[in-house]
């Protein structure tokens, strides 16, 4: 540890930080380091240099690599101290903030919670919430409905919130205090029910990371693809967690991609040989692997994933104009009826790039493309003839199953909003992946449901009132009517709770009934297998 002094300016209202000249050995240092690593390569100076990435991965290392010489340094000499921190710290921690300048990602803490639960499911995750906005305007308050969805994002997925503002309270106005100290006083009053909460949900979404990508442009495509998936599974209350690729490594040492009966992998591109080899070890034990979009391919076209019902990629379209004006639609009944004018919906358009490709004989397709119309005015546009290509292609590997989507229909969804989009990729997978043991009837896309199972093996399901959501932070919420819950495996013997509420609710037969909804509730189920 290098000694440093810290002068605050009350005059300025900044912090002034001198380092000794031990920093620039370590700078040194870490130039010889990263040169022994890379075979002699320069230090990156910006991010476009080509070999960011790279030295990404590197510094990721070597910081985690020093978390755990500090865990290790801590535990020697206080044993029941835990470090809270990154990485091979005891605590996994993350400050859930915005930031002025930052385009927001709405679900960005809950998806951090979970992608550190799928990495490492017994350490536990503390979420600083900060009540700030950005760092450079500490005195400017967050917006009191964006920041409780700090609180209810980070206890919905199981961590341990914790309320950041600064200054003494009461002397600096926090409108949001009030409401977030309410949701700590809930979280603390149900102890129990959050106790040894553990993942449940069949589904997992791969995370996209730059330093595994083979430019800024495809991690940046694969991003618009995976926020797009996860908000199309959001809104279909489909329960699902989050594989963040950069943890794929030692999920797949302990064996835990068996705990997701589906995973989506989204407009990846090329994979690391052992990204490659855990995904067909997945699929070749009974998993389903869908892959959608843009995907890894020699230059012959043999493609990386061979539990995918392709054997090569034929073609690759990535210029609007090669794929404009084309669909994906069900099997047209009459394709060349009287002048082409006739048509079984829905016509769901491919956007974000197309693929052609050579399919395995034990493969099977849903829907078919339909192929570009004829240029001419508008009464007489019509004329895209059905082809033999798959909408999705579907195949058997080993004991498991692939599913490629030919384009990236996730990037789709987000771009451009159509429902088509969203209802194709519920009816892929309806047909590859089994049935949820919860249904949810009746109620609105806005809310987001996360399922887990606790210590006392009481399913706990949680609903977010997501409605308030606006281009750059969250509003006032909008109330949310009334619903169900469908038990897949009927409802005897089977009891629920809500607990904002602190209500017994009505189970009739497989149904549980759902009151109406203002911020959130939490649903505790008993007896449900």
């Amino acid at each position: 540890m290098i000694p440093s002094t810290t002068i605050f300016d009350a005059s300025t209202t900044r912090m002034i930080t001198s380092a000794p000249t031990g920093v620039f050995a370590i700078v040194i240092a870490a130039k010889r380091r990263w040169a022994e690593y890379s075979d002699g390569k320069d230090l990156p100076k910006v991010r476009e240099d080509k070999d960011y990435p790279e030295w990404k991965l590197f510094s990721a290392g070597m910081l985690d690599k020093w978390t755990a010489r500090i865990r290790d340094f801590i535990g020697e000499r206080v044993p029941n101290a835990a470090l809270i921190l990154s990485g091979a710290a005891n605590v996994q921690f993350y400050e859930a903030n915005n930031a002025v300048g930052r385009d927001i990602w709405h679900h960005a803490t809950s998806e951090t919670v979970s992608k550190f639960f799928s990495w490492r499911p017994e350490q536990p995750v503390l979420v600083s919430c900060a009540s700030f906005n950005d760092h450079a305007w500490r005195l400017s308050s967050e917006q009191t409905e964006h920041f409780v969805q700090f609180h209810l994002q980070a206890i919905s997925r199981g961590a341990n919130p914790s309320t950041y503002i600064l200054g003494y309270p009461g002397q600096v106005p926090w409108p949001a205090l009030t409401e977030a100290a309410e949701i700590m006083r809930f979280h603390q009053k149900w102890t129990d029910v959050y106790k040894g909460f553990r993942q449940i949900a069949k589904i997992g979404l791969v995370l996209p990371r730059v330093q595994n990508m083979g430019s800024e442009e495809q991690f940046e495509a694969a991003m618009e693809e995976y926020k797009g998936l996860y908000k199309a599974l959001q809104e279909l209350h489909i329960p699902f967690e989050v594989i963040a690729l950069q943890y794929l490594s030692e999920i797949l040492k302990r064996g835990g991609l068996d705990q997701w009966d589906t995973i989506l992998l989204p407009n990846f591109g090329e994979l690391d040989d052992e990204h490659v080899e855990g995904f067909d070890g997945y699929v070749s034990k009974g998993g389903t692997l869908i892959a959608t979009g843009h995907i890894g391919a020699s230059e012959n076209g043999t493609l990386q994933l061979e539990s995918l019902p392709a054997t090569r990629r034929k073609k690759y379209l990535d210029e609007l104009s090669q794929y404009w004006s084309q669909y994906v639609a069900p099997d047209q009944q009459d394709p060349n009826h009287g002048n082409n004018s006739f048509y079984t919906a829905p016509l769901i358009p491919i956007l974000g790039s197309y693929s052609l490709y050579e399919w395995k004989d034990d493969s099977r397709g849903i829907y078919h493309k339909l192929d570009n119309g004829t240029f001419a005015p508008p009464e007489y546009i019509y004329g895209n003839t059905q082809t033999e290509e798959h909408g999705v292609g579907i195949g058997p590997y080993q004991d498991g199953t692939g599913v490629l989507v030919p384009f990236p229909v996730g990037m789709a969804y987000r771009d451009m909003g159509l429902q088509s989009h969203r209802d194709f990729l519920e009816m892929i997978l309806k047909d590859v992946s089994e049935e949820s043991l919860l249904r949810f009837d009746g109620l609105a896309e806005q809310v987001e449901v996360t399922l887990n199972r606790n210590a006392q093996n009481q399913t706990v399901v949680h609903l977010l009132n997501m409605s308030g959501i606006k281009h750059q932070n969250f509003g006032k919420w909008l109330p949310i009517p009334e619903s169900n819950i469908t038990l897949r495996n009927g409802g005897q013997d089977v009891a629920a709770m809500a607990l904002r509420s602190n209500t017994t609710l009505q189970v009739e037969d497989d149904v549980i009934r759902l009151p109406g909804l203002d911020l959130f509730e939490v649903i505790v189920i008993e007896g449900l297998e």
